[in-house]
């Protein structure tokens, strides 16, 4: 088949080189979102789709809207006979969907209905989750609520980040995309409803989200810590600056919340809703990331002082 590829992010980058690599499909063209100010210097530079369709010689567009008409001009004339979207970032209107014979399918890291949104990954680990996945489905107008075509159900580790499960899934995901592009172009793909009335929701992750309230449960924060990498990350004040927690661990412990209640481990030991949190690497404003001893060196912080 002739397929166009929709995808902006670091989770999309291994669906993209499998489809440029597959010996019985064509990848005929990309879009991407347009590519935006970076780094210190806010310079505009190619996003990574945009930097790896450069490298493989494949088209490429960045519209603000992808349904916008000189964007559909340029759809049509590629004649996709499907498209396959992973973490692209923008809604996808009717006309679109409508445009290749076999539509459009999406890679989506989550055991969908549940964590339906733009932040699944980040939000499964946030809540706790130790079961999530990757699911293949069918875009349609609604967002995330198309027919299932393939879902696989794979253990979150305990300590296991968003950065590292989007790795992960975006891996097992690619294997599975050109799976089921296989079973479309060969009229064996098995679609299978979803039942939204079990539909669970992830939106999208704002600041403030990082910010961390020591009276909620250690592991609610520690969670947090694990989910919200590598954007915006959890943080809290100190002398009304934002220091920002890699890494955690919770501990036993007493105190009130927010009370530092021990200096001399491999970090500051942080009293929060029930029991302890030690906080093993840290980030201060302006700063590299450091380890959690490093971090106590550096500010001698002394047990019953209280953060914000």
């Amino acid at each position: 088949m002739n397929l166009v590829f929709f995808g902006s992010s670091s989770f999309s980058l291994p669906a993209f080189l499998a489809l440029a690599s597959a010996a019985q499909h064509r990848l005929v063209g990309v879009a991407a979102q347009p590519d935006r100010p970076s780094g210190r210097n806010r310079r505009i530079q190619p996003g990574i789709i945009h930097q790896a369709a450069l490298d493989h010689g494949i088209p490429i567009i960045l519209p603000e809207k992808i349904g916008a008409e000189d964007a559909m001009a340029t759809l049509r004339a590629w004649a996709p006979d499907a498209i396959a979207v992973a973490s692209y970032g923008q809604y996808i209107p009717t006309r679109v969907l409508n445009l290749p014979p076999h539509g459009a399918v999406n890679v989506h890291p989550s055991l969908l209905p549940k964590y339906r949104g733009a932040a699944p990954l980040q939000w499964s680990i946030a809540r706790g989750e130790t079961l999530s996945g990757v699911t293949i489905f069918r875009v349609v107008k609604d967002m995330d609520a198309g027919d299932i075509l393939a879902q696989e159900q794979h253990a979150i580790e305990p300590d296991e980040t968003a950065t590292q499960l989007s790795d992960r899934f975006s891996r097992i995901g690619a294997d599975m995309l050109l799976k089921v592009l296989d079973q479309l172009e060969g009229g064996t793909a098995l679609a299978t409803p979803q039942d939204h009335a079990a539909a669970t929701y992830a939106p999208k992750i704002e600041k403030h989200d990082g910010l961390l309230d020591w009276q909620k449960p250690a592991i609610d924060l520690h969670n947090r810590i694990r989910g919200f990498q590598p954007w915006p990350g959890c943080y809290f004040h100190h002398e009304g600056r934002p220091i920002k927690v890699w890494r955690s661990r919770p501990e036993p412990g007493g105190g009130e919340p927010g009370a530092v209640v021990d200096t001399a481990g491999p970090g500051p030991l942080i009293m929060t809703g029930d029991q302890a949190l030690r906080l093993l690497e840290l980030q201060p404003e302006g700063k590299k990331p450091m380890p959690g001893d490093a971090f106590l060196r550096g500010i001698r912080w002394t047990c019953g002082l209280r953060l914000g």
